[in-house]
């Protein structure tokens, strides 16, 4: 008797949290550091960045009512300029990106856009795989308000962002796609922080499956790959499961590996945005004169 009732509360135990990591699952991925009434002004954020661009934020409206945000770092003539489109990782605020938006903005030449995930700084919303999915669409078509070239835009993706990036470049027409330290799927990376959820596939209700994703990119695309050897996060074979997958079916794809490197610190590495600004300058040449395969950077370089 006294048995049954104490496996009756366990069971009850174990499927009340079940249900809860099902449903939440956002919380255990997503970490801003600002949400709604905290978030500085934009005139605030401009007097005290000292930014080398006029910090500009474009308010996006969902396809179910939230709003998430753009902010965008232009050059000068902007229609003249290859147009970077970020998705960030899982973590922080736009406030920690405008050092890396003003090195992109310095040293590649280049406009630079932060996509504002639901949940994070100013914008409303959950961030959960299925209204994202649909946000990334939203993102580029603001693009269009900023007097940009349109057929101009790279797309790049860290971490979580990659995932992001991916399905952008599936459904719209982008001139290219930067893959920086991204996972294979979700799942992938929870059972590796969590391995009992390994028989509990069911759970991870956001599958975020980029292997899948990465099929779908059209043959004859040209794709940059960042990867850390010394990834904390992020397993580095995963990127380069992603790199084998993308290799197929006529992809062009060069694989830049930093040995040292750790899950968000490659922008610090000199040869980054070399790689960068040489990648964009491949993109306008034919592509026999695309540098595909892989290269180990150090340090110092």
């Amino acid at each position: 008797m006294w048995f049954e009732c104490i496996a009756f509360v366990c069971i009850g135990y174990i499927i009340y949290h079940v249900i809860h990591l099902y449903f939440n699952q956002h919380k255990l991925i997503f970490y801003p550091t600002h949400n709604g009434e905290d978030f500085p002004t934009l005139d605030y954020i401009k007097e005290h960045s000292h930014l080398p661009f006029d910090l500009k934020e474009v308010k996006i409206t969902t396809d179910d009512n939230n709003t998430v945000y753009l902010y965008a770092c232009l050059q000068q003539n902007p229609e003249i300029h290859t147009t970077i489109l970020l998705f960030q990782s899982n973590a922080g605020s736009v406030l920690d990106r405008l050092r890396l938006a003003a090195n992109y903005y310095k040293l590649c030449d280049v406009n630079f856009c932060i996509a504002v995930y639901r949940g994070f700084d100013k914008a409303t919303g959950i961030p959960t795989e299925q209204y994202m999915t649909q946000d990334c669409e939203r993102y580029f078509d603001a693009l269009q308000s900023l007097n940009i070239d349109m057929n101009k835009v790279v797309v790049l993706g860290r971490s979580i962002g990659v995932s992001m990036a991916l399905k952008l470049f599936n459904k719209r027409k982008c001139y290219g796609l930067i893959i920086e330290n991204g996972f294979t799927s979700l799942y992938g990376m929870a059972i590796k922080f969590f391995p009992f959820l390994k028989s509990l596939s069911f759970v991870v209700k956001d599958k975020w499956d980029n292997l899948e994703e990465i099929q779908r990119v059209n043959a004859g695309s040209k794709i940059l790959m960042f990867s850390s050897g010394s990834d904390e996060m992020v397993s580095p074979e995963m990127m380069g499961q992603l790199y084998l997958k993308a290799k197929e079916n006529g992809r062009l794809v060069r694989f830049e590996s930093f040995s040292e490197g750790n899950h968000m610190n490659l922008p610090e590495y000199p040869r980054y945005f070399v790689i960068v600004t040489k990648y964009l300058e491949d993109l306008e040449k034919s592509d026999e004169c695309f540098d595909c395969g892989t290269f180990e950077n150090c340090l110092n370089e």
